[in-house]
């Protein structure tokens, strides 16, 4: 049935519909899909040309690349996807490239380094806090400079 579509799919069948659209135009999107099963503890995802996911299993980050193309640049790409299992305290952080691009008044962009920073002093807070504390770190680094690119990431804590 329709509802239970897999993951790699879905992104496979967006990204056609979207190539057929935008053929010539040369517009595309990069997006990280996520797939949460309550029941089973377990995440999906599907990452197609955005910037890496940070996943925390209790011990260290993991850093997951992009296992896709761009979403709607040719049709019948491929996609991957990864699996994960949830277990208390895990952490998962999605974010733009404009947070580890936002610059500085030296045109210094805040990197992955500093990103990991954060979130390595951060894993025993709650998902806001530790939002909170990386955009506070990110306008602190960039001087409260106004930026060329959006400053968005989403953080899901397993708390059971």
């Amino acid at each position: 049935s329709k509802g239970n579509i897999p993951l790699t799919d879905l992104v496979y069948d967006v990204n056609n519909i979207l190539s057929r659209d935008l053929k010539g135009l040369y517009y595309f999107s990069t997006a990280a899909i996520l797939q949460i099963n309550l029941q089973t503890n377990k995440i999906s995802i599907v990452n197609a040309g955005h910037p890496p996911i940070y996943f925390f299993n209790g011990n260290e980050y993991i850093r997951y690349e992009s296992m896709g193309p761009l979403i709607g640049l040719f049709e019948d790409s491929e996609y991957e996807k990864i699996d994960l299992e949830i277990k208390k305290n895990n952490i998962l952080l999605c974010y733009t490239d404009g947070v580890t691009e936002a610059v500085n008044s030296n045109e210094e962009m805040y990197s992955e380094k500093r990103l990991l920073q954060v979130l390595n002093k951060t894993t025993t807070e709650s998902p806001s806090d530790i939002l909170f504390s990386l955009v506070g770190d990110i306008y602190e680094f960039t001087e409260y400079g106004k930026q060329k690119d959006d400053i968005t990431a989403i953080c899901i804590k397993a708390i059971q």
